[in-house]
C-alpha cells in the first residue's frame, strides 16, 4: 500500500511539474531587457579628425547619467560614425533578448574591450614598441557602443529596427549603417546601462591590418 502512494505521489508531481511547463510555453514571460552590442571597424587615415572627435565628446559626457545628456551624447556619436560609413570594413553585432544572458553578454562584451584596451596601453609603453609592435600601419579604428535597454519606456521603436533586419544581409555595411542609427532612436530613460568604447585610446597609435587579423580579433566579419 504504502509503495501504492508514493508511486502515484510521484506520478502526480510530475503531472503538475508537466503542466506548469505546459502553462509557461502557452504563456511564456516576456524579456524585461535585452542587450545589444555593435562593434565596427572603419578604415582610417593621417588627415582623419573623427577618433580625435568621438574622444572629445565621450571625455565631455564622461561621468554625466542623465537621460537627456546621454542622448545627445550618443547623438553626436552616431553622427559620427555615418560620416564613416563608406569606410567600414570589419564588424559584429549581437541582440539577445532574455533578461540573464542580457546582462551576462554587457559584462561579457565591456571586460572583453576593456582587456583589450588595457592590451594596448602595455604594448605602447614597451621600450622596442615600434621593433615589436604590428599596429605601427595605423590602418582602422575600433568603435563599440553598448547597451542593456528595457523594453518598457518608449524603446519600441528601437526593438522593432533591430528585429526588422534581414537576415540574409546580417553583415552589409547597409545593415551596420542601420544598426549606427538605431542607437538614435533609443530612449535612455529606459536604458539601464550603457558603454562606448574607442580603440586606440589615443591618436598616437592605430590598428594595422596584422592587429585585426592576430589573437583576439578572430570574432569579426568582413563587412559588405
Amino acid at each position: 500500500m504504502l509503495s501504492i502512494l508514493i508511486i502515484l505521489t510521484i506520478v502526480v508531481g510530475v503531472y503538475i511539474m508537466n503542466r506548469r511547463g505546459f502553462f509557461r510555453a502557452l504563456f511564456p514571460k516576456k524579456p524585461e531587457i535585452g542587450f545589444f552590442g555593435l562593434q565596427i571597424l572603419y578604415a582610417t587615415g593621417p588627415d582623419d579628425t573623427v577618433p580625435q572627435q568621438l574622444r572629445d565628446i565621450i571625455a565631455e559626457y564622461d561621468g554625466n547619467t542623465m537621460p537627456h545628456d546621454k542622448k545627445r551624447m550618443y547623438k553626436r556619436i552616431v553622427s559620427l560614425l555615418l560620416d564613416c560609413f563608406p569606410y567600414y570594413e570589419y564588424g559584429f553585432w549581437d541582440f539577445v533578448d532574455d533578461d540573464e544572458q542580457a546582462r551576462s553578454e554587457f559584462s561579457s562584451w565591456a571586460n572583453d574591450v576593456e582587456s583589450s584596451m588595457a592590451t594596448e596601453q602595455e604594448e605602447m609603453g614597451e621600450e622596442h614598441d615600434e621593433m615589436h609592435r604590428m599596429s605601427s600601419d595605423k590602418s582602422y579604428i575600433a568603435v563599440s557602443l553598448l547597451f542593456l535597454v528595457n523594453h518598457a519606456g518608449g524603446n519600441e521603436e528601437f526593438f522593432a529596427m533591430i528585429r526588422a533586419l534581414p537576415e540574409k544581409e546580417l553583415w552589409t555595411r547597409e545593415t551596420f549603417r542601420k544598426l549606427v542609427d538605431a542607437c538614435d532612436a533609443l530612449n535612455f530613460n529606459a536604458v539601464e546601462s550603457d558603454a562606448v568604447f574607442i580603440v586606440p585610446g589615443n591618436d598616437q597609435d592605430g590598428l594595422s591590418w596584422e592587429d585585426i587579423h592576430g589573437g583576439g580579433w578572430e570574432y569579426l566579419r568582413s563587412i559588405v
